[in-house]
């Protein structure tokens, strides 16, 4: 059975051009993954969390990689062994 992961992007801002920067990402990297939660982003409201849920397989996890790359940011296990959340984290 496979897994479902957690990830969530740390902002505190209005999400709507960082969503829109995240959905070119996700597509050039082909991670297919579902946004859960905070709907009122996608209205310009300002939220500090961004979740997403996509199937926690080896090749998506390399897909992770590039995608916290791509925003100068890490990933972080902050609830391991616990829980399997991911975070990507940009300090900035």
């Amino acid at each position: 059975m496979e897994r479902i992961c957690n990830s969530s992007i740390s902002v505190n801002m209005n999400a709507e051009p960082l969503l829109k920067k995240i959905t070119q990402v996700f597509h050039k990297v082909r991670l297919e993954a579902a946004m859960i939660g905070n709907a009122a982003a996608l209205h310009g409201a300002p939220v500090t969390t961004l979740d997403f849920m996509f199937r926690k397989t080896p090749e998506n996890l390399k897909k992770l990689k590039k995608i916290a790359d791509e925003f100068d940011a890490y990933i972080l296990k902050p609830y391991y062994p616990v829980s399997s959340l991911l975070r990507i984290i940009n300090d900035e």
